[in-house]
């Protein structure tokens, strides 16, 4: 995770409106890595990933290299970083509400909706960074990952999120099916999570209609890097046969179809805790002899 911005920003919020003159027409960009640990890039170090625009941004940044999630569930983790508050203190430290997401998945698409309506109260009962922003004239532009309902929950002036199925149905666009065969939005983003994987646009289309001359506050937050890991093939044809420093094909447990027990389905979701205790088989891709991914089955 990166955060580029200005401190003058926040010493002018906290002049109130007697400085409106002075507010810099500045930008705030908080970008946000999914399952991407902070050793995967080069400015920390790493002598593989190559990250050069990340690499340059950092260069003309302030690094923060000791901050620490406050939690390994999604949902909670993005709503700590748009309230400055710890999970206990917004109240949200799950994925899916209550009952959890096995339990969820019975429902009918409307009891469905209404269960995720109620757990969004959390965010909109506390302060957030695009609502202070938006309260100071900043447009707020939501993109990818946000659990949080429609993007004007949390505060933001635009966005791409509904917190409705997306219009491409799948899990990669934040949307699934019931045990009765209704389509709802998954939680984690739904149309937003097109961002960084298929269109850049909505993010052009808001700095050419919005964010001139209004400074602007803007939430970058792809599906990237998570499964499916499909990488296209310009990205492939730089790491193919590069071997990686620690890792041995020869410390990887083998796993043949006669090694484990019958299968457990999995869909996919963030949310894997109704597997726990139980046997998995996990289906491997192979592709010239290496294996370079893996999925549950």
């Amino acid at each position: 995770m990166i955060i580029a911005g200005w401190t003058s920003c926040w010493a002018s919020l906290r002049l109130g409106r007697a400085s409106e003159r002075l507010r810099p027409n500045v930008v705030f960009i908080i970008i946000i890595a999914d399952d991407q640990s902070y050793r995967d890039f080069g400015f920390m170090g790493n002598r593989l990933v190559q990250t050069s625009n990340l690499d340059r941004l950092a260069r003309r940044s302030v690094r923060f290299p000791s901050g620490y999630g406050p939690t390994s569930v999604c949902r909670a983790s993005l709503a700590t970083l748009l309230t400055g508050l710890y999970p206990h203190q917004h109240g949200i430290h799950f994925n899916h509400p209550p009952p959890g997401l096995s339990e969820l998945r019975k429902l009918a698409a409307a009891h469905y909706r209404q269960a995720r309506a109620e757990a969004e109260q959390l965010i909109r009962r506390v302060q957030t960074l695009p609502r202070i922003l938006a309260r100071h004239g900043y447009v707020c532009l939501q993109t990818g990952k946000h659990w949080e309902g429609h993007y004007r929950t949390a505060g933001f002036t635009h966005g791409m999120t509904l917190g409705r199925p997306a219009a491409v149905r799948d899990m990669l666009h934040g949307t699934r099916q019931q045990d009765n065969g209704e389509w709802v939005a998954h939680g984690n983003g739904d149309a937003g999570l097109a961002i960084g994987r298929e269109t850049m646009q909505p993010i052009s289309h808001f700095l050419a209609e919005y964010a001139h001359p209004r400074p602007f506050f803007l939430w970058y937050a792809p599906f990237l890097p998570h499964a499916p890991f499909d990488a296209p093939e310009r990205f492939y044809r730089t790491y193919a046969g590069r071997p990686v420093t620690g890792l041995s094909a020869d410390d990887c447990h083998p796993f043949t179809g006669d090694s484990v027990a019958p299968t457990v389905s999995w869909d996919g979701a963030s949310d894997v805790s109704r597997l726990a205790g139980k046997p998995v088989r996990l289906r491997f891709l192979l592709k010239d002899a290496d294996v370079f991914s893996f999925r549950f089955r």
